[in-house]
């Protein structure tokens, strides 16, 4: 072979690929376009009034999972879930979580399974949806999870970002282990 026929060769190979790219951006799109999610996830603190023009923050808190659809079309929510740490030795475990159903603010919180808080729910492309979960000593996140979203339409896991988790279960060693340990040291 030449140089000539090596340069009409990648010529050749370039088209293809151009072809190609050209045809998948065109049915991702505009064909088959799928909505996507924003995820966050934290320790969000209950303000009380104290008078009409002030608020103070309360002794209460909750753990708020949000999700807003980036769109472009609407999307149905299924399931909170959450994956424990993995391994080499062993497989991550995704679990439901079970959002508080009916008033998040109530002192002695309900829920009714994964399927509370509304769930499943559709979403349009520009809305968001939170779901609240109880912040005490018990909650989930003393099980050391890596990542905590939701599942859609799609079956497909969108997860919040690692830092929200971490954020979250280093408010929740700070809030909770302290507490258990002074307590500890009292008796």
């Amino acid at each position: 072979m030449t140089t000539s026929d090596y340069a009409l060769f990648m010529s050749f190979a370039s088209i293809v690929i151009s072809i190609v790219a050209l045809l998948w951006n065109i049915w991702q799109k505009f064909l088959f376009v799928k909505p996507s999610l924003q995820v966050s996830f934290g320790v969000w603190h209950i303000m009380q009034a104290v008078t009409t023009a002030l608020l103070a923050r309360s002794s209460r808190s909750l753990l708020v999972l949000t999700v807003t659809n980036m769109g472009p079309g609407p999307l149905v929510l299924y399931a909170c879930i959450a994956k424990s740490k993995a391994h080499w030795w062993t497989r991550p475990e995704l679990g439901t979580l079970n959002p508080i159903h009916g008033e998040p603010s109530d002192p002695l919180p309900v829920s009714i399974g994964p399927f509370s808080a509304g769930l499943p729910t559709k979403i349009d492309a520009g809305e968001m949806k939170s779901f609240y979960f109880p912040y005490n000593k018990d909650c989930f996140l003393k099980d050391g999870l890596v990542r905590i979203g939701i599942n859609d339409t799609y079956h497909r896991n969108n997860w919040c970002h690692r830092r929200d988790v971490r954020k979250a279960c280093k408010a929740y060693k700070r809030d909770f282990a302290l507490r258990s340990h002074s307590a500890a040291h009292e008796t």
